[in-house]
């Protein structure tokens, strides 16, 4: 047999990678090709791209100041936010170019993945196979499709992206890589303040994998100086994450103070259920919704099974850590990626969210790879028979869960049947009854809102909309006010409200008594942009 020639090995190099790229891009524009023509979700859409005047305007110098300087909508992301605007700038108000573009950035984390996988493995179908489940897993969707999380996508971008300039960094010592990590990983932070566990992800790195910290000293150890090179390395990180930590604390003070009435005890419970819901939903994702309300939660049912669980998978990969160290890592890199969002401070109502997985499931795929890649060559063939079925199995749900969100009212209806009642479920289904100027079933929902949440606004709004769409406006104006009385300060709904009023004043010809309400409105929210209409509308300054 021939030695093979140096370029007939790059050339057989490059078309397996092409070719993996190539299938990564093609399945996932199998899964998600028609979201090009899905319109924007009605749930956090309009606070971050539709009523919000700055994304609305493009990007600008004082745009860009206002994305640095406000935790607008209780977040801090600025680089999220120029994103948005430069959307804006280039495709205008649209919502097609948006998810193509989300799309895109998802189809290249993908990319990003299988490198990451290659560096690692050296072996392009165990590299093919972790990036191909995780560009058509169902649990993604909610990231890619939902243009409001287009903090997801790009905050995986810059973390994936890190992770793949850290691996050079290690191989060759080079100073540039690292400053190109630390670069990539402030760019994750600047997306999604998910990324501060970043720095605990290297050390993971560095642990189980490149064996460059060592816990124990044993005779296969490296020198010890490396340990403690690989620990003063990730000094600067932890600075930063602990920066990014304590503005984001500050910036989602309301939405904290939303999830103050919860006990401590209840977020350690529901935080033990959630990683154990996660698991479950990654391997059988054939129950998602948009939104799982924080409920009770039976300690025999549901919470000592979850403990049980993640107990036993941590004993049992602890016990293999000398034979494979990849399920601890994929279990600890799982564990650690979610404790931002794991509930222990609890941000919003969401018990958990298919969201928060974007990352925090990249362990898994790791993992997935480095089972493919230590199969004996004899079982390589086989590999391929078992990891084909996997895909199409992950491909398929992904499509279907795609299609769920076609449309506010397959999402929520979905979202009904697998959460069950839920504020936002009967606020959105009553809001596209509206739209459709169905208003018999859309009064239903605003009888649930009412009947379920007595002590908000949502069943007042609800009814006050009905009769505004009926141009029965003196009815509206009665139900906007009770709904005023029910949530005074509570932002957003306050403004919005407050805006609903105005408008039904106007719609009476009182455009002085409507104006003072505008004004108010913007006192609480000053990018409405209704608002902000009715003041040029009606000649008055801003």
């Amino acid at each position: 047999m021939s030695i093979p020639t140096p370029e007939l090995t790059a050339r057989t190099a490059f078309l397996r990678h092409a070719g993996a790229l190539l299938a990564i891009a093609g399945l996932g524009a199998l899964v998600y090709g028609a979201v090009g023509g899905y319109g924007y979700s009605v749930v956090d859409d309009p606070v971050y791209i539709t009523q919000n005047r700055w994304v609305q305007e493009g990007l600008t110098l004082q745009g860009t100041w206002w994305a640095f300087s406000n935790s607008y909508a209780s977040n801090w992301h600025p680089l999220t936010w120029l994103s948005h605007m430069l959307d804006s700038s280039l495709f205008g108000p649209g919502a097609g170019p948006r998810h193509v573009v989300s799309v895109a950035i998802h189809l290249f984390n993908a990319g990003l993945l299988y490198l990451l996988a290659f560096r690692l493995f050296r072996h392009a179908f165990a590299g093919a196979a972790a990036a191909l489940v995780f560009v058509v897993h169902p649990l993604h969707v909610e990231s890619v499709v939902w243009i409001s999380e287009r903090k997801d996508v790009l905050c995986g971008l810059f973390v994936f992206a890190a992770l793949n300039t850290y691996l050079v960094y290690c191989e060759g010592r080079r100073k540039r890589w690292y400053l190109a990590t630390f670069l990539l990983f402030v760019l994750a932070l600047l997306s999604k303040p998910m990324a501060v566990t970043f720095p605990v992800q290297l050390l993971l790195l560095d642990w189980l994998v490149l064996e460059r910290l060592q816990l124990a000293r044993s005779p296969a150890a490296r020198a010890p100086g490396e340990s403690r090179r690989a620990l003063v390395e990730k000094l600067p990180f932890f600075a930063v994450s602990l920066v990014v930590g304590l503005v984001t604390v500050l910036a989602q003070g309301d939405a904290l103070q939303a999830g103050g009435h919860l006990s401590a005890g209840f977020r350690i419970v529901n935080a033990t259920v959630s990683y154990a819901t996660y698991l479950r939903d990654f391997l059988l994702p054939t129950q998602l919704a948009a939104l799982y309300p924080v409920r009770s939660i039976d300690f025999l049912r549901q919470f000592l099974p979850a403990l049980l669980l993640l107990g036993a998978l941590a004993f049992a990969t602890f016990r293999v850590r000398k034979r494979t160290r990849w399920p601890l890592f994929a279990l600890l890199w799982f564990l650690v990626t979610l404790l931002p969002v794991i509930g222990l401070l609890q941000v919003g109502g969401q018990s958990h969210a298919d969201r928060y997985m974007y990352i925090s499931a990249a362990g898994f795929y790791l993992g997935m790879a480095a089972a493919v890649a230590g199969l004996p060559g004899v079982w390589r063939p086989r590999a391929v028979l078992l990891t084909v079925p996997v895909i199409l199995y992950f491909t398929l749900l992904g499509w279907i869960q795609v299609g769920y969100w076609a449309s506010p009212h397959k999402l929520w209806t979905r979202t009904l049947e697998v959460a069950g009642d839920t504020r936002m479920a009967h606020t959105v289904l009553y809001d596209y009854y509206v739209g459709q100027n169905r208003y018999e079933q859309a009064t239903l929902h605003a009888t649930a809102l009412a009947t379920l949440y007595p002590d908000t606004s949502a069943g007042a709004s609800a009814m006050g909309w009905i009769e505004y769409r009926q141009r029965r406006f003196g009815s509206a104006e009665t139900w906007f006010r009770r709904a005023l009385e029910k949530e005074i300060g509570v932002f957003p709904v306050h403004g919005y409200n407050l805006q609903a009023l105005a408008m039904s004043i106007e719609q009476q010809n009182r455009p002085a008594e409507a104006l003072q309400y505008y004004r108010e409105a913007l006192n609480v929210d000053p990018n409405l942009v209704e608002s902000r209409r009715a003041l040029r509308r009606l000649n008055t300054p801003d």
